[in-house]
């Protein structure tokens, strides 16, 4: 269902947003075959799981590099320039977000991360966004998702802290993110 070509790079805070509703075949059946995250994001989930955050297990069975039947594949950096990003970046955002960010730069991925400073940084670098709206917006358009749907995940990952831009989903909103991105 992904745009021919286009390349997603996943950081910690979209996963845990998805996982906390349950709703990681929804990421899944919009962006298999076309979806990373970085080691240092595997290693955020671990120590999430190790910490007693149950939910993030099962991100487990959705990494290529744990189980078979993965989709989302794990990068990690390898150039000079990707670990000077990954260094500078450091000084204001975590490790997951500043690999991601690093890796959207050099690979010309799509950024997806609800992060502020790593979306401020990302516009700065002229990388190519999305977040856990989009995301919600782009299951509507593609009708993997009703609008009603849609709106009930949202409150749900606010209810458990996701800091929303937005409140509710509707039809203007996804036609107005839908007519510049993705």
């Amino acid at each position: 269902m992904h745009k021919a070509g286009k390349k997603y790079i996943f950081d910690n805070t979209v996963l845990s947003n998805f996982l906390l509703v349950n709703q990681i075949e929804l990421l899944k059946s919009l962006y298999q075959e076309c979806a990373w995250t970085s080691i240092q994001v595997v290693d955020e989930l671990t120590r999430g799981i190790d910490e007693g955050y149950a939910y993030l297990k099962i991100a487990e069975k959705h990494l290529t590099t744990i189980a078979p039947e993965g989709w989302l594949s794990i990068l990690n950096l390898e150039t000079p320039q990707e670990n000077r990003f990954y260094l500078r970046f450091r000084q204001s955002l975590d490790p997951g977000e500043a690999a991601c960010l690093s890796l959207a730069i050099t690979r010309q991925m799509v950024l997806a991360t609800d992060d502020k400073a790593g979306r401020k940084l990302g516009l700065r670098y002229k990388v190519n966004l999305t977040g856990t709206i989009g995301i919600l917006v782009r299951g509507i358009r593609e009708e993997c998702l009703t609008l009603s749907t849609g709106n009930q995940l949202l409150k749900e990952m606010i209810r458990y802290g996701y800091y929303s831009p937005v409140k509710s989903l509707d039809e203007s909103l996804i036609n107005e993110y839908f007519s510049d991105i993705d």
